[in-house]
């Protein structure tokens, strides 16, 4: 599974990634991340404890390679590198970024094997901050993150036309927000755990528009 990072945060952490084009999905489904532990391993430190950090190139005895820098006194992953984990087909997920007394923390990009992509901030090895995460399917939330969940406000797309845009809490829709449509219509009114839940207002595409209340997904 991803790790964190926190070292020097790059320009890119303002997250100009959060604009752009959205493509669109249906549905809220809550992100699988496939578990993915780095390896029990500290790489060796050298004898020069006048230098803080090294670049370092190394094969980790379960297999997982780290090529990056290492704090010299520790041994563990620290400033910027690259780990990538070993699968049954030598193509397993690989993270490109930022790494704080071994963990990933700060900045960085995690390559899943299953060809998803998630590209932002990181603490403590959790997604944690401002991200954009794309599914090999299209699919895209662009937003925040809080401990490896979406939470806070942000942007799900869907490969269908059909998107969201509001708050997010354990990764569900929850709170303001407004879902549209592939075909133009919008419901923009609140939401709880992944449901309307209270008062909104749907407009057709034909720009009629309907007051409604709903109370855990259901109309009343």
């Amino acid at each position: 599974m991803p790790r964190k990072i926190t070292a020097t945060p790059r320009a890119n952490t303002s997250l100009s990634l959060l604009s752009g084009k959205s493509s669109v999905m249906s549905g809220v489904v809550k992100e699988m991340y496939p578990e993915a532990t780095i390896c029990p391993y500290s790489i060796r430190p050298n004898a020069f404890p006048y230098v803080q950090l090294e670049t370092i190139s190394t094969k980790i005895p379960c297999g997982d390679t780290y090529e990056g820098q290492v704090n010299k006194k520790t041994g563990k992953m620290h400033g910027h590198g690259t780990y990538e984990w070993l699968s049954h087909d030598g193509k397993g997920d690989r993270y490109v970024g930022d790494w704080v007394n071994g963990n990933m923390e700060g900045y960085g990009i995690y390559y899943y094997e299953n060809g998803d992509k998630y590209e932002g901030e990181w603490m403590k090895d959790n997604k944690h901050g401002l991200g954009v995460f794309t599914r090999a399917n299209g699919n895209i939330y662009k937003g925040e993150y809080k401990v490896d969940n979406r939470s806070g406000k942000g942007k799900l797309s869907w490969n269908n036309g059909n998107s969201y845009e509001g708050y997010f809490y354990n990764s569900k829709l929850h709170g303001r927000g407004t879902f549209y449509w592939a075909d133009g219509a919008k419901f923009e009114g609140i939401w709880q755990n992944g449901e309307k839940h209270g008062e909104g207002v749907i407009t057709w595409s034909s720009g009629k528009k309907n007051k409604q209340t709903w109370k855990h997904g259901k109309q009343v």
